[in-house]
């Protein structure tokens, strides 16, 4: 995972990473040993919006030339602007909102698991793109799978409600 911005999004990154090893995924710093690159995106200034589609393009290349074969989009960026996300970055295999992070283990098995040269109906096209609401209450984060040094960590205080 590379997750970008501010600590709620390495926190929000962490749950994520716990419930994909929870759901029996490998978690590796390495991203060139990794079947999936998330990136955890930042877009509230112009500065964080331009991070993340530079990094997600550098994901895409890391696709393009074999080194990986997923790239999913998660974060702000993710949540603000997914269609934009996904007609103009169709590298990007799973846009994901905020509502829609229990649901990405599934989602990202079932488009690893899916064969290289399946051509992807208009349901399916449609179904890469995964956002609701924004207000939505996270989930219980007991699972969390640290981003940080061992002796640091982030603390939700209060979520919107």
């Amino acid at each position: 995972m590379v997750s970008l911005g501010c600590p709620k999004n390495t926190v929000d990154g962490e749950v994520l990473l716990g419930d994909l090893f929870r759901s029996g995924f490998e978690i590796t710093d390495a991203q060139d040993e990794a079947d999936a690159i998330v990136i955890n995106t930042c877009g509230f200034v112009e500065d964080a919006k331009d991070e993340s589609i530079e990094t997600i393009i550098e994901a895409a290349r890391m696709k393009e030339d074999g080194r990986v074969k997923k790239v999913v989009v998660t974060g702000c960026l993710a949540q603000r602007y997914s269609e934009e996300l996904a007609e103009q970055l169709p590298e990007a295999d799973l846009v994901v909102g905020f509502e829609k992070y229990g649901g990405l283990s599934a989602s990202l098995r079932q488009i690893l698991d899916a064969p290289p040269d399946v051509d992807m109906d208009e349901y399916q096209q449609r179904s890469r793109v995964q956002v609701g609401d924004a207000t939505v209450a996270f989930r219980p984060e007991w699972d969390r799978h640290r981003l940080t040094p061992r002796h640091t960590a982030y603390l939700r205080l209060e979520e919107m409600g």
